[in-house]
């Protein structure tokens, strides 16, 4: 076994999550550019993914079935008087329609005329929608092994609705006609290669200017506790001036440190040895209590990849699937904030790439959203720890419209054209509603799945 030193283990941990930054917003521009490259990858999770979300989507339709009976009971005499009378009437006709049929087979005998052949369609059930207001696509349980194939038109009661544009064994995709990136039968959703990358070139960026060295630059822990020692006088001791449990950094007083500042050498031996330790772990990351249960450290991406399916699940609610919460916004900006630690950034890299090829969307979209959250976040974590939720909640609501109005940009500026921004503002009036509800029930599990196990002993 390896073992790394505490430098460098703490470098890897701060070099991760801007690299996994860097690497969705690279996924993204290449994703943009050729629209062909996930397919394979899409259509494969679909396929695995499909039996899962058709048993999750189920007891949504029974409650959906539920209430359309309870709604109906209300008006059954009504229903059945309209029914009596829409009874008769068709009894009136019906002796009109036989009359016709002879006549119709009659006129067909004489003219010897060869029938039509019959139309075989294939009927699925809406598993998973897009669950944004960019991206206008639904998930069906049904495949090759059905009969379907890509290019095929979609229909429904009121008439078309879609095509189909990825088609697995056992699931397959519908491209909306409400699109806005891709018009189904349109040039732009051929995906001529050659001219796609042509056309959706993005401007180069300027280039930025280099630092010089040694200036601007933040000491790292290790050189700010040589200065602190430095300062001390012979004698005292550093003392935090907040508990390790809510600060991520640890100060000394200014008065102290002027006193100290002709006394250097003496106190410069103790005052290493006594601050080594503290460097390493309150300037680092703030001391959060161990959690030894193998089952409790999974809660926090557990939940999260719950949320994360609960956005893409169907409703029969007209416009949902614009308007879908960001509950798994919530999940990070909840578990960051108390348990950062047992939601590294490749759980989030993997959740969101993930949720952009079940949902549809351009791939690295959601991941880039939930680790930029995830860095924004860390930055105030101290902010939060041991607030009342009123001051929790307010800085969701600046993250969440930071966030979504960061992402609506991003895509006003892929798409080359500006959207409304209606869609986008009510989804964050509703992701801000909902936070209260998810902020519970987040807290509950993690009392009595994280924090009971270790209070109990």
């Amino acid at each position: 076994m390896i073992r790394l030193s505490p430098q460098l283990r703490a470098g890897i941990q701060r070099s991760t999550l801007p690299a996994l930054i860097l690497l969705s917003g690279a996924i993204v521009l290449i994703g943009k550019t050729d629209q062909t490259m996930f397919d394979t990858l899409r259509t494969g999770l679909s396929d695995a993914a499909a039996p899962v979300l058709d048993v999750v989507a189920r007891p949504l339709g029974a409650a959906e079935a539920a209430l359309d009976r309870a709604r109906g009971l209300a008006g059954i005499y009504q229903e059945n008087r309209r029914l009596t009378e829409d009874n008769e009437r068709l009894l009136q006709w019906q002796q009109v329609a036989l009359k016709l049929t002879t006549e119709n087979r009659q006129l067909q005998g004489l003219l010897k005329v060869v029938p039509d052949r019959a139309v075989s369609y294939v009927t699925a059930r809406v598993i998973a929608n897009s669950g944004g207001a960019y991206v206008r696509t639904v998930m069906i349980n049904a495949g090759t092994d059905g009969g379907l194939a890509r290019g095929q038109a979609t229909i429904t009661g009121d008439g078309l609705v879609g095509r189909l544009t990825e088609v697995g064994s056992r699931a397959a995709r519908v491209l909306l006609i409400t699109d806005l990136s891709r018009r189904p039968g349109g040039r732009q959703d051929r995906r001529p290669r050659r001219d796609l990358g042509r056309r959706r070139r993005l401007p180069a960026r300027p280039a930025r200017r280099r630092r010089q060295r040694g200036r601007g630059r933040r000491p790292t822990g290790r050189a700010l506790c040589r200065i602190i020692a430095a300062r001390l006088c012979a004698g005292r001791r550093l003392r935090p001036v907040r508990s390790p449990a809510s600060t991520d950094r640890a100060h000394a007083p200014r008065g102290q440190a002027r006193q100290g500042g002709g006394q250097r050498g003496a106190g410069r031996g103790s005052a290493r040895d006594a601050l080594s330790t503290m460097a390493l772990g309150d300037l680092t990351a703030p001391t959060l209590p161990r959690v030894n249960s193998g089952a409790a450290r999974l809660v926090p991406i557990l939940t999260t990849i719950i949320a994360a399916i609960l956005a893409i699940l169907p409703l029969r609610i007209p416009g949902y699937a614009a308007l879908t919460p960001a509950l798994a916004l919530m999940a990070v900006y909840h578990w960051t904030i108390y348990r950062p630690d047992l939601l590294p950034a490749f759980a989030l890299f993997a959740i969101g790439i993930g949720e952009d090829l079940l949902a549809g969307s351009l791939v690295g979209i959601g991941a880039l959203t939930l680790l930029v959250t995830r860095a924004a976040v860390l930055q105030s974590r101290r902010l939060f720890v041991g607030r009342t939720f009123p001051f929790v909640w307010a800085g969701f609501t600046l993250v969440a419209g930071g966030a979504l109005l960061g992402l609506w940009a991003l895509h006003c500026l892929l798409e080359f054209s500006f959207i409304n921004p209606r869609n986008t503002v009510f989804r964050m009036v509703l992701t801000i509603a909902v936070f209260p509800a998810a902020s519970f029930l987040l807290g509950r599990t993690q009392r009595a799945l994280i924090d009971g196990p270790r209070h109990s002993r």
